[in-house]
């Protein structure tokens, strides 16, 4: 094991350890959590990390996201090396998700850059069913988001190419950071009554609509998979889920694309 993967594979440890603190706080307030994304495809493809992977992602439904957020800021329910980062705690960090961090408790402006691990903790919120009705909660979270990240990213620059997306942006760069977060929740509130069920949504994801966009009953009933040695939470659904965001998940991308954040992980 060279340098590179040494560091790569401390970092991933510490991760791991993160994400084994919040699954102790999940259980002993009963709050559901399941692995997503590229930690999710690690579980079934290769029973723990993908080997070049550098971050973890977990997805939590809306209810137990408000509750856990709340044990964890105001109720202390971390061990006291760790805390949780969102635009509640910072009003530097322009995310809709969590991050769980190891301490010292520092602004989300100082640690862009920086390589240090975190794990990634997604709202799983209600979607409206049509086509028309999730593009447009989609379109508007991301006008907004990039809004606020004009704010708190030094240099922002966005890179809207839709014809309507870009003015809404030069419109809505001009609010406060605040006045930005108020109007996500409320555009997400909105769509929550909007919803029937069917449908969920990880709106804080990086593939957007379609790919973000899940069945409820993929979410009915948590089952285990085996993760570095350890069992942890999926969704009984986790093959469609998979399928959705990855089409092949089983067959991992080419060489020059297996690095941090690719698409297959």
């Amino acid at each position: 094991m060279d340098e590179r993967d040494g560091a790569l594979r401390a970092k991933q440890l510490a991760e791991l350890a993160g994400l084994l603190e919040l699954d102790r706080v999940c259980r002993e307030n009963d709050l559901r959590y399941y692995l997503t994304g590229g930690t999710l495809l690690g579980a079934v493809r290769h029973r723990g990390f993908i080997p070049w992977d550098d971050d973890m992602d977990v997805i939590v439904p809306r209810p137990d996201f408000e509750r856990l957020m709340d044990l964890c800021v105001r109720g202390h329910a971390l061990g006291p090396d760790y805390y949780v980062q969102t635009s509640e705690t910072d009003p530097t960090y322009p995310h809709v998700f969590a991050k769980l961090r190891r301490g010292p408790v520092r602004p989300y402006a100082q640690l862009m850059g920086r390589d240090e691990g975190f794990i990634d903790i997604f709202p799983l919120d209600r979607c409206p069913d049509g086509k028309a009705p999730a593009q447009f909660y989609f379109g508007w979270l991301h006008v907004l988001n990039n809004a606020i990240l004009y704010h708190t990213e030094e240099g922002f620059v966005c890179t809207f190419k839709h014809k309507y997306l870009f003015p809404l942006w030069r419109l809505m760069r001009h609010f406060s950071v605040k006045r930005l977060v108020s109007m996500r929740i409320f555009l997400r509130r909105m769509m929550d009554r909007l919803s029937t069920g069917k449908h969920y949504a990880n709106v804080g994801g990086i593939y957007g609509y379609p790919r973000e966009v899940c069945e409820a009953d993929w979410f009915a009933q948590p089952t285990a998979l085996p993760f570095e040695g350890h069992m942890l939470s999926v969704p009984a659904g986790w093959d469609g889920l998979l399928t959705r965001m990855f089409g092949d998940y089983m067959t991992p991308p080419p060489e020059s694309e297996r690095h941090g954040h690719s698409p297959m992980g």
